[in-house]
């Protein structure tokens, strides 16, 4: 049985769950772009890559890591 949460498909095939992680990571690169500390900049980078893994396990995976991708 798969997950209800992610049997919400919109009819272009993207979950809700898909649209959040995407707008999350977004809000994310530019919270991580007015940071001024590195290790704050590296922390940011490092909850969106793991958002990115979590939006691949959900469809087809294309890259190791978002700043791979093209």
């Amino acid at each position: 049985m798969l997950d209800p949460i992610l049997e919400i498909k919109r009819s272009h095939g993207v979950t809700k769950v898909d649209t959040y992680i995407k707008t999350r990571i977004s809000q994310l690169k530019e919270d991580m772009s007015k940071a001024h500390d590195p290790h704050d900049k590296q922390w940011y980078n490092r909850c969106i890559q793991e958002l990115d893994w979590a939006l691949q396990m959900n469809s087809k995976t294309d890259h190791n890591c978002y700043m791979g991708k093209s």
